[in-house]
């Protein structure tokens, strides 16, 4: 468990270290690190919010991670215990989670904050 500042280099050891990234969150943009996470083909536990949950979703539908009530300590803990549990799970969510990863476009991503920027 990680918490606080950490230097840039120090967030990417950690983030290849690791089994999984969760991200419990109860306001969020579009998340740079729950892309990167995505990036590093990791099996992710993010809030049950709209922009979480729109990051994840695949094109068939399917989530690339566990999402969870982020005010729910059951439901937080179960996420993250059926990920530490089950390897055949991890395994799936990181195929996913790579499968997203192909889909992201750094460039087309730059354009949309750009044009936000300008509209506000």
């Amino acid at each position: 468990v990680v918490t606080g500042h950490v230097d840039h280099q120090a967030a990417v050891d950690i983030l290849f270290a690791s089994d999984a990234f969760v991200q419990l969150s109860l306001f969020e943009g579009r998340s740079i690190a729950l892309l990167e996470a995505l990036c590093a083909r990791k099996a992710i536990v993010a809030s049950d919010i709209a922009a979480q949950r729109e990051v994840l979703t695949m094109a068939d539908g399917r989530l690339a991670g566990v999402v969870a009530d982020p005010k729910d300590e059951r439901a937080i803990a179960a996420a993250i215990s059926s990920l530490a549990d089950n390897e055949e799970l991890r395994g799936e969510l990181a195929a996913r989670a790579a499968t997203l990863a192909r889909q992201i476009d750094p460039t087309r991503m730059g354009q949309d904050y750009v044009a936000l920027l300008r509209a506000a």
